[in-house]
């Protein structure tokens, strides 16, 4: 009956969510297109991409930062050519080399992240929905380098974590878990008290003041706070005991003045919204003052 009385779906929450993407882990290797150029671009020692600065010998061996400084200080002298070096600040960067790389890098073809299932596999457990297969891939399918910031922006495949559950799901879930968050505070619709998702329906069942319930004597519906009130004073079912006459109700709406003469059987009680009884040799009524 409560589902009837109470509406309870139009409830707002009270708690702004945010979300940030999950943390997926990634070389860029594993998701560029295939047939790529990479390797002209890489480190000849750890064999990765010279994303940074791009140092050389004088013989314009090429190599990353990192890898300088550790042949540097193991050897002092050029992995290829062997020729005396004794410090990196020894070494000039190949601006050339970076800015051939900046430009392949932006116009590369790469794919999303998000469309690679092994890619996904450490957090797809986190993700609070019932299919975490490859449907829920992203099938965007190639696109230049540049693009994947702004794509990434605005894929449906792309899994965020909540702030405030630190449940995983699909971006394009948030408006399902906006609507299922644990943590969220809702406002109770009929008493205006902030209250927590999962308490909203018990608060509604023993605690809220203005939540609508029905009397169990004259089915009438009433907040749950004049209860008592309307048992004590309202009610038309609860029958009233009385010892004589002098206890009878009160004879019609608002007249202030007691039967004494009533010619009636003697009964045990009387409902507030009326009674039937003989007087003087006719049926006569009584009703609540």
């Amino acid at each position: 009956m409560s589902s009837i009385l109470n509406n309870v779906n139009n409830i707002t929450s009270q708690t702004k969510i945010t979300y940030r993407l999950a943390p997926i882990e990634y070389e860029i290797n594993e998701i560029l297109v295939t047939g790529s150029d990479a390797i002209k671009y890489e480190c000849v020692k750890c064999l990765t991409e010279i994303e940074n600065k791009a140092f050389q010998c004088k013989n314009g061996h090429i190599a990353c930062e990192n890898c300088w400084e550790v042949i540097i200080s193991a050897r002092r002298m050029c992995m290829t050519c062997e020729i005396p070096i004794s410090s990196i600040t020894e070494l000039p960067r190949n601006l050339f080399f970076e800015g051939e790389y900046s430009n392949w890098k932006q116009n590369r073809l790469v794919v999303c992240p998000y469309s690679k299932e092994k890619l996904l596999i450490p957090i797809l457990p986190a993700i609070n929905n019932e299919n975490n297969s490859v449907q829920n891939l992203c099938c965007h399918g190639a696109m230049e380098y540049s693009e994947l910031h702004n794509h990434i922006q605005v894929c449906e495949s792309t899994i965020l974590e909540c702030n405030l559950c630190s449940i995983n799901f699909y971006s394009k879930d948030t408006d399902k878990h906006q609507n299922e968050c644990s943590m969220v505070y809702l406002k109770c619709e009929y008493c205006n008290i902030d209250v927590q998702r999962p308490s909203l329906l018990d608060h509604h069942k023993s605690n809220c003041k203005k939540y609508l319930i029905e009397c169990n004597h004259c089915k009438m519906v009433i907040e749950r706070e004049t209860e008592t009130k309307h048992l004590k004073e309202d009610c038309y079912e609860i029958m009233i005991p009385y010892t004589n006459r002098n206890d009878f109700p009160k004879i019609g709406k608002g007249i202030n003045q007691q039967c004494s003469t009533l010619s009636c059987q003697f009964l045990t009680g009387y409902r507030r919204e009326f009674i039937e009884f003989s007087f003087n040799g006719k049926n006569e009524t009584l009703f609540k003052e």
